[in-house]
């Protein structure tokens, strides 16, 4: 779990995004949703001529593999672009955890 402090109460909580519904995620912030997902990789958001993207370079320690998850390029805002992206890594997650 991911350990964050909000400026405005100075209150901890932690989040576990992975742990998380759907609805769950739409509740948090968008600041919140993406401070917490850089625990797993490198987050890029975007935006570009036909809307909101975003990406996300896992942390992975097997050396020559490499996981990129992506939302399209098409969201009407940054936190849909975002969301999709979470989702994503969710069943990413959970599809690896089921490997095992």
């Amino acid at each position: 779990m991911t350990s964050l402090t909000t400026t405005e109460t100075s209150v901890q909580y932690k989040i576990s995004l992975a742990e998380l519904t759907l609805n769950e995620l739409k509740e948090l912030s968008l600041e919140d949703l993406i401070e917490n997902s850089r625990k797993y990789g490198k987050i890029n958001l975007s935006y570009f001529v036909q809307g909101w993207h975003c990406s996300l370079e896992m942390y992975i320690n097997v050396t020559g593999t490499e996981v990129k998850i992506r939302s399209e390029f098409n969201h009407s805002n940054s936190k849909e672009a975002v969301l999709t992206l979470l989702f994503r890594l969710k069943e990413t997650i959970q599809s690896i955890s089921a490997t095992k």
